[in-house]
């Protein structure tokens, strides 16, 4: 997300921060998280404070969920030769150069094939940008019908990134009006992944679910999807993405200062509600923006006698228990 974005989004105090990061390069909320602490000072050296607090605020909007959607949208597109993948750009934050890097990492030999398959579009309003998008989509299959699945470039995945900023205007004031034209847009969007055979990924804003959200597997979430209820029963799959530190850290000192030390990021993705896989699950994965780590726990058994009959170094047993630190490795 453009860090100017967030003018109305921050206290008053914040705001005359947001020119200056831009004149040093750091435009946009990824751009802040994962620049390391040390390098924000050296811009800013008499801002160490205000930063921290601007930094806890892009935490809370941006980030994790659009990186996530992107590695699966190119995973898709590597694995199938002929699909493709339509993101429609709502808020003006994709990365194409953070997209080429990704697949450097991945090791893709053939980076242009992959990007020509991935089509970004801005879609800054519902009507009629956003509809346009999903009808160009269904003009695309009912052209296509007649043709071996195989054969033809079809929309495999689409990326809405995110929903939440086209309709928030909608349900400002909490109207009928507002729900319904939400619900349509919905509507809409479910009736062509399900007739066209989509992955379909919607990014959402996180909204405040004080005293915590009761869906979570953990007591000290205290958000949740944002535009209602109704968003969550036209969803298959529901996952909440959160940083570590919020979530441990009263527990885990390092891993609640680890945030403000730490280059990159460490989050939990969790489903929150699904129909086609147990809810509750959770996982922890680390970034440096670009790759993605996954982050595992110990087995139960005694890793230290797996590793010596495999032939492997032995080092010291990581303990069940304790800081994500000691239990758990990238």
């Amino acid at each position: 997300m453009l860090l100017k974005r967030l003018t109305s989004q921050i206290p008053e105090h914040l705001r005359p921060l947001l020119p200056q990061l831009d004149a040093a390069g750091i435009k946009t909320t990824e751009n802040l998280l994962f620049t390391h602490p040390s390098v924000l000072r050296g811009l800013l050296p008499d801002q160490e404070v205000s930063l921290e607090e601007l930094h806890g605020i892009c935490l809370a909007l941006t980030a994790p969920p659009e990186l996530l959607a992107l590695h699966a949208a190119l995973r898709l597109l590597r694995a199938e030769p002929t699909a493709q993948c339509r993101w429609l750009d709502a808020d003006g934050s994709f990365h194409p150069t953070r997209t080429r890097a990704i697949l450097d990492a991945m090791g893709e030999n053939d980076p242009t094939s992959v990007l020509d398959r991935l089509i970004v579009s801005p879609c800054f309003r519902i009507d009629p940008e956003l509809y346009d998008g999903l009808a160009a989509i269904k003009a695309e299959y009912e052209r296509d019908e007649d043709h071996d699945a195989g054969s033809v470039t079809r929309t495999r995945m689409l990326v809405i990134d995110p929903l939440s900023s086209l309709l928030k205007d909608m349900l400002l004031a909490s109207t009928a009006q507002g729900h319904a034209a939400m619900v349509t847009v919905l509507e809409e969007i479910s009736e062509l992944t399900y007739s066209c055979g989509l992955a379909t990924i919607i990014i959402n804003f996180p909204s405040s679910s004080l005293p915590n959200n009761a869906h979570s597997s953990f007591s000290m979430t205290t958000i949740r999807p944002a535009l209602g209820t109704a968003f969550t029963y036209f969803a298959d799959m529901t996952l909440l993405v959160q940083e570590t530190g919020k979530l441990f850290g009263q527990v885990d000192e390092e891993e609640r200062e680890r945030v403000r030390k730490q280059p990159g990021l460490r989050a939990v993705v969790e489903v929150l509600k699904s129909r086609v896989s147990p809810s509750g699950r959770w996982a922890v994965f680390e970034t440096d923006g670009t790759s993605l780590s996954g982050v595992v726990p110990p087995r139960l058994d005694d890793e230290r006698t797996i590793r010596m009959s495999a032939g492997l170094p032995v080092g010291l047993q990581r303990p069940i228990h304790g800081p994500l630190a000691r239990t758990v490795i990238p």
